[in-house]
């Protein structure tokens, strides 16, 4: 039996993986979140601004699952793949910036 409190922590098995959880989130909580830079239309109402939105991220969604993109001249399905739906084909202007602000996001996130 260690006698010494540090000795109970640096055997202590279950510790590494507690720190490493409790260090990922709070760098998720620290990092920049998703930011979109939209021209509003003032001619418009709020609400069609937001509406292209959602229609934006419902279409990136859609193309997760049932998209296409083609690689060496072949067509490959993405697949539920997000590294390969920046290359998904038909993506609008509004997805591509939702796609470029989510991956600005992952890049300041260390993988798990």
């Amino acid at each position: 039996m260690p006698r010494r409190v540090e000795a109970q922590f640096r055997n202590d098995w279950v510790l590494t993986p507690a720190l490493r959880n409790l260090f990922f989130r709070w760098q998720l909580m620290q990092t920049p979140k998703l930011s979109y830079e939209h021209r509003i239309h003032m001619s418009r109402p709020t609400d069609d601004n937001a509406t292209e939105l959602l229609r934006g991220a419902a279409g990136l969604y859609g193309k997760l699952w049932k998209g296409s993109y083609t690689h060496r001249g072949r067509r490959r399905a993405v697949a539920g793949d997000t590294t390969r739906l920046q290359y998904a084909e038909g993506l609008s202007p509004v997805e591509r910036k939702l796609l470029r602000s989510v991956g600005f996001m992952a890049s300041h996130v260390s993988g798990k």
